[in-house]
């Protein structure tokens, strides 16, 4: 049984603990990283969203990149998951421009530097309080929206995949097909691509 630390607790953790933490299936433990880079994830956005529509849908592909880059970290690696998480997120806005054939080239006056030092830690010179409580907002209104596309099933899938389980360690776990599996990974970026 885990134990379960107050969101308080968790706020004081490094990346590298949430992340052993949300790998071991404790939701509040990705619910404080994802609140930790979501200033990240707005700032990088706003470099390609112009208009809000536009804005809005960077900011959920670059929270379809976190949860990637959540999965996919290895801190063996030698970078650290700002270096990591800020690469994911760059790499999936430079996709979603190529793919929608927005831009031929992005300036290179409109790329921020992947390093860790883009990620403002709270009490620094940071975002306002203001901003603080409109990211804050931000974050849950997306929770609540993805929760809401997502059937239960897809919610199990999706919680099997950001605890770094397999397809097919996932298939066995809820007693289903590998194929399954894949499927509502599919119909799940699909679903949050779609937000709105």
């Amino acid at each position: 049984m885990l134990n379960r630390e107050s969101e308080q607790d968790l706020k004081e953790y490094s990346d590298d603990r949430l992340i052993e933490l949300t790998r071991r299936g404790q939701n509040g433990a990705f619910d404080v990283l994802a609140q930790r880079y979501l200033p990240l994830i707005r700032a990088k956005a706003s470099l390609y969203g112009g208009a809000k529509t536009e804005f809005d849908d960077f900011i959920q592909e670059g929270f379809l990149a976190f949860l990637h880059a959540v999965k996919g970290f290895d801190d063996k690696a030698g970078a650290s998951f700002s270096t990591y998480a800020g690469i994911c997120i760059e790499r999936r806005f430079k996709s979603v421009y190529k793919s929608e054939k927005r831009l031929k080239n992005i300036p290179s006056d409109r790329l921020v530097p992947l390093t860790d030092d883009t990620i403002e830690k709270k009490g620094e010179a940071g975002a306002s309080p203001e901003q603080e409580l409109i990211d804050k907002e931000a974050y849950h209104q997306m929770m609540v929206r993805i929760r809401t596309e997502l059937t239960p099933f897809e919610q199990k899938i999706l919680s099997f995949y950001l605890s770094g389980l397999s397809y097919a360690q996932t298939a066995d776990a809820l007693k289903t097909s590998v194929k399954s599996v894949d499927n509502a990974l599919q119909r799940i970026r699909r679903k949050l691509r779609s937000v709105r």
